[in-house]
């Protein structure tokens, strides 16, 4: 996250996670629930706060807070570090992976080019987070997110995706209004 702009403590942000190449990765289910289960534990246990939230094939968009004396920057850093390793060792381990190759190749490109210390790159390095100042803002961001599996023609009505704070059986721990 080192070229994200400052995020302030307190702040709501509307943040995008992006697989790098935007890879479709999430097309699994053992790929989403890995997702989903370390943003339960950071709801749970990291004290973040999530307002709405989408998980589509390649990228990962959320209204976030982090609770009063927590760092989202870091959290956020934490989280996609966590998910990224434990995504790229599900890949490599998956028998029924029929892209695995194809998909570690791109992760050991993408972690050359991007310069990292690392042999895989999972996520882009960026979250792009916007501070969300306005009710008007959040409600833009919030309609964004839920309706983004109905533009993507995945689904016809946002409730009907399941990785999703539109959905009522949503996986993920959802503050709402």
């Amino acid at each position: 996250m080192a070229k994200d702009p400052k995020i302030y403590p307190n702040g709501v942000y509307f943040v995008t996670m992006t697989v790098v190449g935007w890879i479709d990765v999430f097309i699994r289910g053992e790929y989403r629930q890995i997702v989903a289960d370390n943003l339960k534990f950071c709801v749970e246990k990291k004290e973040l706060e999530i307002y709405a939230f989408c998980l589509m094939t390649n990228h990962l968009h959320m209204i976030i807070r982090a609770a009063e004396g927590t760092d989202l920057a870091k959290l956020l850093r934490g989280f996609k570090s966590y998910t990224g390793k434990e995504l790229l060792k599900a890949v490599a381990s998956n028998p029924q992976e029929s892209r695995k190759v194809w998909m570690l190749d791109r992760f050991e490109f993408y972690a050359r080019t991007l310069a990292q210390d690392t042999t895989k790159q999972f996520w882009d390095r960026d979250s792009y987070p916007e501070e969300v100042r306005t009710e008007e803002f959040f409600l833009q961001k919030q309609r964004y997110i839920e309706e983004n599996p109905v533009r993507a023609r995945f689904v016809g009505r946002p409730e009907d995706w399941f990785h999703s704070s539109a959905s009522p059986d949503c996986p993920v721990p959802i503050i709402r209004f």
